[in-house]
């Protein structure tokens, strides 16, 4: 009787004890573009607005021909995804125009030659589909006024159940919408 107390403590500590999988982290990475224009100016990225259904440290997915999602616990962004998308915007037109200063707006007195707004309203990502990028942007210029206002829908395809693949597609996205916005700026 005296081992029943030892035996359940034992039993409930290695139930305790067992491992869970490992979490994998991933990161947006910037695509090298060739430059397409020397000019010099000064741009500033306002942060980026995403749905909050995406605002999460888990990857979002969704399930093939339904309407449910699958938030991955093991697979996540290394930073919160929005922070991401405005970081690679910067450097894929820091690469696009390498002569201009781009840069995270902070302060409402600096001076910029144009102001960035960009709002993702869908990254939706589908294994053996597609991934869908639509997002509204502006163009402000130096005195705030909007310039240009657009919306871009972009898509990839999405041959694959694999996580690497995803994050490479997504990164492909940002940096075809860099491209729309570098040539905007430059027709300006």
């Amino acid at each position: 009787m005296k081992k029943l107390p030892l035996l359940i403590t034992t039993l409930i500590l290695s139930g305790c004890i067992g491992t869970s999988p490992q979490s994998q982290f991933y990161m947006l990475k910037s695509i090298n573009e060739q430059s397409i224009s020397k000019k010099q100016l000064q741009i500033a990225i306002e942060p980026v607005k995403i749905p909050t259904y995406l605002d999460k440290p888990q990857i979002v997915s969704f399930e093939k021909d339904s309407f449910q999602l699958n938030v991955s616990e093991t697979k996540r962004w290394a930073e919160p995804l929005n922070e991401q998308i405005q970081r690679v915007i910067i450097n894929d037109l820091s690469n696009l125009l390498p002569q201009s200063l781009i840069r995270k707006k902070t302060f409402s007195q600096e001076k910029y030659d144009y102001i960035i707004y960009v709002d993702i309203h869908q990254l939706d990502a589908t294994f053996n589909q597609n991934i869908e990028l639509s997002v509204w942007w502006s163009l402000l210029d130096k005195n705030g006024n909007i310039i240009y206002k657009t919306q871009t829908k972009l898509t990839e395809k999405l041959s694959s159940e694999n996580y690497e693949d995803l994050v490479a597609l997504e990164s492909q996205l940002i940096a075809q919408l860099s491209q729309k916005i570098a040539k905007e700026i430059l027709k300006q």
